[in-house]
């Protein structure tokens, strides 16, 4: 499978907490792309904002993080750019989300993520992170 095609295939896949949410999101668009996924312990079982927020909180007390940023720079790469290459990971900061970050990769250079309404490109912007997964 190509990136292209994982995301054709989730154009109209809805978030949901625990089956389709960021992380597991980006974890099949790893896949997709012959990677290895996301860490099994950092996509949960949850299913609520408040489930993911516990189980996250405990996944970075274990893991001595301080943040879901510092996690992930502690998995990947972070190569400071301006122009991120489409697979690479992208995180978002937003006010009041579960973990203050959303999660997708870049696509088409843009920030592709699942929204409510399905699999959604918003333009990237500054404050926006990439990590490279190799």
């Amino acid at each position: 499978m190509t990136l292209a095609t994982y995301m054709f295939n989730n154009r109209e896949t809805r978030f949901a907490w625990g089956r389709n949410d960021c992380l597991t999101f980006v974890s099949g668009a790893l896949e997709a792309q012959g990677l290895a996924p996301l860490p099994r312990e950092w996509v949960g079982t949850y299913t609520t904002p408040e489930g993911a927020l516990r189980h996250y909180k405990r996944l970075l007390i274990r893991t001595g993080n301080t943040s879901i940023i510092s996690a992930m720079d502690g998995l990947y790469d972070r190569p400071a750019t301006l122009h991120p290459a489409d697979g690479m990971i992208a995180a978002r900061s937003v006010a009041g989300d579960v973990l203050g970050w959303a999660f997708g990769v870049v696509f088409r250079g843009g920030f592709a993520a699942l929204h409510e309404g399905g699999l959604v490109n918003m333009p990237l912007r500054a404050g926006d992170l990439f990590w490279v997964a190799e």
